[in-house]
């Protein structure tokens, strides 16, 4: 699957921003951040640990979902029904569903993904445990 190369960050004033790699040729890729308002920004201004990639894959509502995103999926068959923390692991963007279990994102459709914020904006969601449905 190719998708584009986006990334997320949130500046050091609490504004997410998105980004794009550009390539000119002759120096090392570079990334051009755009606020929503269109603004480029400056890439010093970031929390660095903040960086999140887009993984390709839209949720329910044609939100783009990224790393470090908290996604609310449902799936009745496999009796699923919880809110986890977008990861890149193995390869591949999964939902960290415990310490020892990973689900592949890849393998569904995007109607069972709804993003419900971020790790950093909504630290209280990963307390949310998976519950049988």
């Amino acid at each position: 699957m190719i998708r584009p190369i986006k990334l997320r960050a949130k500046t050091t004033d609490g504004e997410w921003a998105t980004g794009d790699l550009c390539f000119n040729g002759v120096e090392p890729p570079q990334i051009l951040w755009v606020r929503k308002d269109s603004e480029v920004i400056e890439t010093d201004i970031f929390d660095h640990s903040t960086i999140g990639m887009y993984t390709g894959i839209k949720d329910k509502n044609g939100q783009e979902i990224c790393e470090d995103d908290m996604v609310h999926f449902v799936n009745p068959g496999l009796h699923y029904d919880l809110i986890a923390p977008v990861v890149f692991e193995n390869g591949d963007f999964c939902l960290l569903k415990n310490i020892n279990y990973l689900i592949p994102m890849g393998n569904f459709s995007s109607e069972v993904f709804e993003v419900v914020g971020t790790i950093f904006d909504n630290p209280d969601l990963m307390n949310n445990q998976p519950t049988e449905i």
